[in-house]
């Protein structure tokens, strides 16, 4: 996407700022890849099609003389997005306009082969139950690799799938109001969007099983879990799965991301590892707005950038994971974080986990107001820092930590 600021905006954010518009419900960010100063011209990468010229944006970028990221103040509208080929900085960049496509690159343009998808979807299913789908290999569709649509009892298989969700539902497997079904074994990798998503739109996506998955380099989440009203998606178990390096491409998500969900939905046993890069924030596991209680067991989580677990709602149970080495330096952040958005987090169950934390890292952040009817205790830490936790603003030792919240008074510590 090409985004041009107002000529009078000074500096302009270079590569590898945030850009983000979240006012009034309206959330959406942008990463930006490529920068053209004269014009005040940027190549940017999102997920989101909303993007609204008539918003602020909120840039968050690392500052290169202290290494963490800050916040600048919010850049007025209007903002144009009409491409441009100035935006076009670097081999690859590419933007659509009017069934035409624009790629820079420094070799003969007649040398040069495109592959372009022609086909939404790979499998799409439409409202067919009872279906076994295995052993098969789908490249290339510009939606979704399989797109399960009102479909139920079925069984997805051992299928091997790259390069797909550039558009629309940007996924390489889709249940959309369909229940009772299993996906198992399969392999999803460099899909531009989500591994799997799980979700209900007309109708509910519950009771479903996503399990034994290898999901690798996704350009967002691993697996999603949401619908558009929280009771649309319940009951779905999602385990033993494997997904490494996502949201590569994408801003604030995590490995496994839940929102608009409503009860009995279970994360257990599942290992998410290297999300994120320096640049763009990803937790391990994140619940957030309206994701209702959650199981969240014996998992294996780390090297995430955004935190292990990060929660923005209430009455979530997480108990014996092992989290280590999450968070990088660059974002205020910790293994475990209650980030109240709507309202703040309240009534959380952490108990039997395994902490290990970097030097100078946290194991707790918790916000202001956040701080009522948590059960925290019989966990282990190793590792952080002199005060690796923060508790509605203020940074804690172990033992100011147990004496002034009374949190872990049945945990070990060990520096």
């Amino acid at each position: 996407m090409s985004v041009t600021l107002d000529p009078t905006t000074n500096p302009i954010p270079a590569p590898g700022a945030i850009l983000i518009q979240n006012e009034n419900g309206h959330y959406n960010n942008l990463w930006v890849v490529g920068v053209d100063e004269p014009s005040k011209t940027m190549t940017a990468i999102t997920n989101s099609s909303a993007w609204d010229t008539r918003r602020r944006i909120i840039v968050r970028q690392i500052n290169p003389e202290t290494g963490k990221e800050e916040t600048w103040p919010k850049i007025p509208p209007p903002i144009d997005l009409s491409p441009k080929m100035v935006s076009l900085q670097e081999d690859g960049q590419w933007f659509p306009d009017n069934g035409r496509i624009y790629l820079y690159s420094r070799q003969d343009p007649n040398t040069v082969t495109l592959r372009v998808g022609s086909r939404s979807f790979g499998i799409n299913t439409n409202h067919q139950n009872y279906l076994y789908i295995r052993n098969i290999a789908i490249f290339g569709a510009n939606s979704a690799g399989v797109h399960m649509t009102g479909t139920k009892y079925s069984k997805i298989r051992r299928l091997n799938i790259w390069g797909t969700g550039a558009l629309v539902y940007r996924s390489a497997i889709i249940l959309k109001d369909s229940s009772y079904n299993t996906l198992s074994h399969n392999l999803l990798e460099n899909n531009l969007g989500v591994g799997i998503a799980v979700y209900g739109s007309a109708g509910v996506s519950d009771y479903n099983t996503i399990s034994n998955n290898t999901i690798n380099d996704s350009g967002s989440s691993g697996i999603v879990v949401g619908g558009e009203t929280p009771a649309q998606v319940e009951y779905n178990v999602v385990k033993d799965n494997t997904i490494s390096r996502s949201n590569q491409l994408a801003y604030d998500s995590g490995g496994i991301y839940v929102y608009f969900s409503g009860e009995g939905n279970v994360i257990k046993r599942n290992t998410i590892q290297d999300g994120g890069t320096d640049e763009l924030k990803s937790a391990g596991i994140m619940l957030d707005i309206d994701a209702g209680p959650v199981r969240i067991e014996r998992n294996t989580i780390r090297n995430n950038s955004h935190g292990g677990i990060v929660l923005t709602e209430s009455n979530h149970i997480i108990r014996q994971n092992t989290l280590q080495y999450n968070s990088r330096p660059q974002f205020k952040t910790a293994e475990i974080v209650f980030f109240p958005v709507n309202e703040d987090v309240a009534d959380i169950e952490v108990r039997h986990n395994d902490f290990t934390a970097a030097p100078g890292r946290s194991f707790f952040r918790v916000s202001t107001g956040s701080t009522i009817g948590h059960n925290i205790d019989k966990n282990d830490y190793v590792g952080g820092g002199d005060t690796p936790f923060y508790w509605a603003g203020r940074e804690m030792s172990f033992a100011e930590w147990q004496q002034d919240t009374l949190n872990d008074l049945n945990s070990t510590y060990q520096q």
